[in-house]
């Protein structure tokens, strides 16, 4: 590195990156791909990939988006379904690995896609506009509830992650229950606790027709597993604040 850059650039660059590998590597590419002259090294890593990433040509910063809105990894072909009809994920899967963006990992049934970095998947999310990725995480768990329909419960997790960023509080809600009950099963209790605080939370986006009854669903189901985990007072707390809900529907 020293013989393609000059040691000045390596100063600059070691000194800059404070010892993170994946910064000094990030810098370096910079560097050799844009050349030296006029060049403002940037001072964190989440300004080196957001220049990296809007250099990117149109048709792959897109792709490289959807893929980061899908996650740090997932199946390639949920990417495709997302593109646009006609358009060949191969190819541009294939330049943004060779640009070590992403990495494509073969082998029995549908190969995986993650993104070799957890930055520059955090980067390219954040470059997409919200509306925008709300619209994709509803398309992502469309696509998964129809492809899934027999096997839900293996996605559910994921059903939920889409759902919840979506905007659509009826089917996060849904999700996030179903995701409770399953770790309840398992006796992950904790865990069931927290989601379904989650989803009472979502409860107040809901329809005035079906707020009220889910809400006293969940709570009923969240009292449970208070009381199996030995969490009375919690429990307790939780039951009188539904009181006055359950008076208002007698």
């Amino acid at each position: 590195i020293a013989g393609a850059l000059g040691r000045d650039w390596v100063r600059d660059i070691v000194g800059r990156a404070d010892g993170n590998p994946f910064f000094i590597e990030e810098l370096t590419r910079s560097v050799l791909h844009h050349g030296e002259a006029g060049l403002r090294l940037p001072h964190t890593i989440s300004e080196v990939l957001l220049y990296r990433l809007r250099l990117l040509p149109p048709e792959l910063r897109r792709t490289l988006e959807i893929a980061a809105v899908l996650g740090r990894q997932f199946p390639q072909s949920l990417l495709e379904r997302l593109l646009p009809s006609g358009h060949r994920a191969s190819a541009d899967l294939a330049e943004l690995q060779k640009l070590d963006l992403l990495v494509v990992s073969a082998g029995p049934g549908d190969p995986r896609v993650s993104f070799k970095h957890a930055l520059t998947q955090e980067a390219a999310y954040g470059e997409v506009p919200a509306d925008r990725r709300r619209e994709l995480h509803g398309a992502a768990a469309r696509v998964l509830e129809q492809v899934h329909a027999q096997r839900r419960e293996e996605v559910i997790d994921t059903l939920a992650f889409h759902h919840e960023r979506s905007g659509d509080a009826a089917r996060t809600v849904e999700a996030l229950a179903a995701c409770a009950a399953r770790a309840t099963r398992v006796y992950a209790l904790e865990q069931a606790i927290v989601l379904l605080r989650r989803a009472l939370g979502r409860v107040v986006e809901l329809p005035p027709a079906s707020r009220d009854a889910t809400q006293l669903d969940l709570a009923n189901q969240l009292a449970h597993v208070l009381t199996i985990s030995g969490q009375y007072q919690a429990c307790l707390e939780l039951l009188t604040a539904q009181a006055a809900l359950v008076a208002d529907l007698q």
